[in-house]
């Protein structure tokens, strides 16, 4: 039988072992993989930002933000529309289903939460705004003139969209 003393060197060992394969893993995971904001792993898709808004089918047109609007906010309210049309242009028609973001200032990853979350708005009879707190942002570059980054935003089956986007910073 083993003593304490000799037991010791092994339990060691075992922990350092089983700390080695945890970092390993980790060190192996995907840029493109993160937290959804409610425990899941997601994968940003390398296209862009589509899905289903209101039960339709729907894929990013257009992406704006006004900087003026924004300004002494920590991140840029921004609308992403599936109707084309120039950005920064106004043309007073009904956008139709869209979806509102919250686009962080700085590149990085942004779980959603409560108090940071996206708004699937579906236009009808009444509009509908539903909240997303369950999702991921990923910021990749903030410029004078336009942010780039992707999203997986998830509200119900109805309504979840996942791919990459670029907001056009209107003056």
């Amino acid at each position: 039988m083993l003593d304490s003393l000799e037991m010791e060197p092994i339990l060691l060992r075992s922990v350092v072992l089983a700390c080695g394969i945890g970092l390993f893993a980790l060190g192996c995971s995907s840029g493109d993989d993160g937290d959804d904001g409610g425990g899941n792993d997601v994968t940003i898709t390398d296209a862009p930002l589509g899905g289903t808004v209101g039960g339709q089918a729907w894929t990013v047109a257009r992406a704006e933000t006004d900087a003026f609007l924004s300004e002494g906010e920590p991140d840029y309210w921004t609308d992403l529309y599936a109707s084309p049309g120039t950005a920064c242009e106004s043309s007073g028609l009904d956008e139709g289903h869209h979806v509102i973001l919250q686009a962080p200032r700085q590149p990085g990853e942004y779980p959603l939460s409560l108090s940071y979350n996206a708004t699937f708005v579906i236009v009808g009879d009444i509009t509908d705004n539903l909240v997303a707190t369950t999702g991921r942002v990923v910021i990749d570059e903030v410029t004078s003139s336009v942010i780039r980054g992707g999203a997986y935003l998830h509200y119900d089956a109805d309504n979840t969209v996942n791919g990459r986007f670029e907001i056009t910073i209107c003056p």
